[in-house]
C-alpha cells in the first residue's frame, strides 16, 4: 500500500487540448495537473520543485476551459468539442461551454442525472401555499414533479426511451474494420446551478453491435437543425484521434520519458512534445498521396536520418532508398493486417445479423 501511495503521489498527470480536421490531428496545449492533497497543501514541497505560489490546485475541467479559451484567443476555432466522461460528468464544465456557444458531444457517466420531460417550475408563490416561516426561493421546481433520473435508469425504465427503436449505424471504417453501433437519441434537460432544468440537449445512447453489453451515453448541445444522430456519432467516436496522439507522443516522442525535477522543465518538455508532434503531423499532411504514411513512420525515418547526421555521416542515395524500403515493408505489413481485421470484423457482424449494405452510414454534412 505504501509503494502504491508513493507512486500515486509522484506520478505526473497532465491535461491536454487536441485539434483534428480531416485526417490531420495534433496536440495544441498541455498543462501539468497539481494534485490537491499531496502537492497543493504542501507549499514547501512545491517551492522545492520550482512551482510558483500562484500555481494552485484546479480541477481538470477548469484547466481544460483555460486551454480552450487560450486557443480561441489565439484564433483557433472548433466546430465541435468532444471529451470523455471525466469532463462530461462535470455540469459546471458543460454550462460554461453552453455559455461560450461552443457545440460539443461529450461522453457522460451512467450516473449523470436529468429529465427527458422538463419538470414544471413555479415562478411565484401561490396564495394557497402561503405559510409561516422562512419564505421560499423562486423560481423553484414544483413539489410534485418528476425527479431527475440517472441515464442508465432511463435506458431501462423510461417509456420515452424504450419506445424509440435501436438503429444500426456504420460510424466509420477503422484499422480493424467497420465500426458499427446501434443508437437512439432523445431530448434531455440537465440541471443548472440552482437545480432547475436547462435545455433541451440531446442524449445519445449507443451500444456496440459486437458487444451489446457495452453501452455509452453522450450529451450534446447541438442546434435543432443538426442531422442529429449521424453527425453526433461521428463527433462522439472521433476521440480515437486523441488516443492516437497520446500513443504517438508517448511511444515515439517521449512524452512520458521526462527525467526532470522542476516545474518549469516539465512545462517545457510538454511544450516541446506538442511542437514535435505538430511538425510530424504537418509533414504527413504534405504527403497526402501516401495514404499509408503515419506519424510514427515519419518519426522513424526522421530519427534514422538525424542519427546518421549526428554521427557525421552523409545521407547517400542508397541509405535513403534503404529507409524508404523499410517504410514500404512496414506499410505493406500494416495493410495486410488491416485487411485481415476487416474480414474478421465483417464475419462477426454478419453472424449477429448485420449487413453492411443495410446500415446507415455516417457522413459529415456538406457545407
Amino acid at each position: 500500500m505504501a509503494a502504491r501511495r508513493a507512486l500515486a503521489e509522484n506520478c505526473v498527470v497532465s491535461v491536454h487540448l487536441g485539434y483534428a480536421a480531416g485526417d490531420f490531428h495534433t496536440l495544441l496545449d498541455g498543462d501539468p495537473y497539481l494534485p490537491e492533497e499531496s502537492w497543493h497543501n504542501d507549499r514547501v514541497r512545491c517551492r522545492a520543485a520550482g512551482i510558483p505560489d500562484d500555481v494552485v490546485y484546479r480541477p481538470k475541467w477548469q484547466m481544460a476551459l483555460t486551454q480552450y479559451r487560450r486557443a480561441v484567443g489565439n484564433g483557433v476555432r472548433f466546430a465541435w468539442l468532444t471529451f470523455d466522461e471525466g469532463y462530461g460528468g462535470k455540469p459546471p464544465f458543460l454550462r460554461e461551454l453552453d455559455a461560450c456557444g461552443q457545440n460539443y458531444v461529450g461522453e457522460i457517466p451512467v450516473s449523470f442525472v436529468g429529465w427527458t420531460v422538463p419538470p414544471e417550475i413555479l415562478h411565484r408563490q401561490l396564495s394557497r401555499d402561503k405559510r409561516m416561516g422562512r419564505p421560499r426561493k423562486f423560481p423553484r421546481l414544483k413539489v410534485r414533479h418528476t425527479p431527475a433520473c440517472e441515464v442508465r435508469d432511463l435506458l431501462k425504465y423510461s417509456p420515452i426511451v424504450r419506445r424509440i427503436p435501436w438503429v444500426a449505424y456504420r460510424v466509420k471504417d477503422g484499422q480493424k474494420g467497420p465500426m458499427v453501433w446501434e443508437a437512439k437519441c432523445v431530448p434531455f434537460w440537465i440541471k443548472d446551478q440552482r437545480g432547475l432544468p436547462i435545455g433541451p440537449h440531446h442524449l445519445l445512447i449507443c451500444r456496440s453491435a459486437l458487444d451489446p453489453t457495452e453501452v455509452k451515453f453522450f450529451l450534446c448541445n447541438a442546434p435543432t437543425d443538426t442531422p442529429v444522430t449521424t453527425t453526433l456519432l461521428l463527433v462522439a467516436f472521433d476521440r480515437w484521434r486523441i488516443e492516437r496522439m497520446f500513443e504517438d507522443s508517448k511511444g515515439e516522442l517521449g512524452l512520458d520519458h521526462f527525467e526532470v525535477r522542476r516545474y518549469g522543465s516539465l512545462c517545457r518538455h510538454l511544450l516541446l512534445t506538442c511542437v514535435s508532434h505538430l511538425f510530424l503531423a504537418e509533414y504527413r499532411q504534405c504527403k497526402k498521396n501516401d495514404a499509408e504514411l503515419t506519424v510514427r513512420q515519419v518519426w522513424t525515418a526522421t530519427r534514422k536520418l538525424a542519427h546518421l547526421w549526428y554521427r557525421g555521416g552523409r545521407c547517400s542515395r542508397n541509405r535513403a532508398e534503404s529507409i524508404a524500403a523499410q517504410l514500404a515493408i512496414t506499410q505493406k505489413r500494416n495493410a495486410k493486417a488491416r485487411r485481415s481485421h476487416r474480414k474478421r470484423t465483417i464475419q462477426r457482424l454478419q453472424s449477429r445479423g448485420f449487413r453492411l449494405s443495410d446500415l446507415v452510414r455516417c457522413q459529415w454534412p456538406k457545407e
